[in-house]
């Protein structure tokens, strides 16, 4: 079926790259997720949620992927012209598990090595790219990352491309600031 809605939309018959499955119970979902071809998940990022039993399927088309490889070939290069590239683990699309859901990032990444006590379940930055008429779902999925990891995920950045126009826009995302703590005498 994935396979079926990626030539859907490499010629052009539809723009939407999410495939969404709702109403399965949670023992389907860990079927389809554990799968021992799980590599089909490494070209098409999933996220789940056992409690609604619903399963998401984003199915990457050509020039999209061209447009994430670009991202994180220029993340690379601006971390190594400020001498960060040693600190960066890219993490990938590595599919996390939040309290009642799992979502997979088109890129991640965390500092190398991990600051004391500080888990490697979550990267610290995350990138989703779509276009420009999925930024309303890109928003939501920022949205999740930051309201899931504990403080782990630090910036959501999340890509928009409009072939249209063309355009692309970036944009960051970040809890707000603790703040700060009150003077005490």
């Amino acid at each position: 079926m994935i396979v079926h809605h990626r030539k859907h939309l490499d010629r052009g018959k539809t723009s939407d790259v999410y495939l969404h499955f709702s109403h399965l119970p949670a023992s389907q979902i860990n079927r389809i997720v554990n799968r021992p071809e799980r590599e089909i998940f490494e070209k098409h990022p999933v996220a789940y949620d056992m409690g609604l039993g619903s399963l998401i399927v984003k199915a990457r088309i050509f020039p999209y992927g061209i447009r994430r490889t670009h991202f994180g070939k220029m993340f690379y290069i601006t971390a190594k012209s400020m001498n960060l590239d040693d600190n960066l683990m890219p993490d990938g699309s590595a599919t996390v598990m939040g309290p009642t859901a799992a979502n997979s990032p088109d890129d991640s990444y965390q500092p190398y090595p991990l600051p004391p006590g500080r888990s490697d379940e979550w990267p610290t930055l995350v990138v989703d790219v779509g276009y420009s008429d999925m930024l309303e779902h890109l928003t939501t999925n920022a949205k999740w990352w930051l309201g899931n990891s504990g403080g782990d995920v630090k910036v959501a950045v999340v890509i928009t491309v409009d072939e249209r126009q063309p355009v692309i826009q970036i944009e960051a995302w970040q809890n707000p600031a603790p703040p700060p703590a009150p003077n005490r005498p």
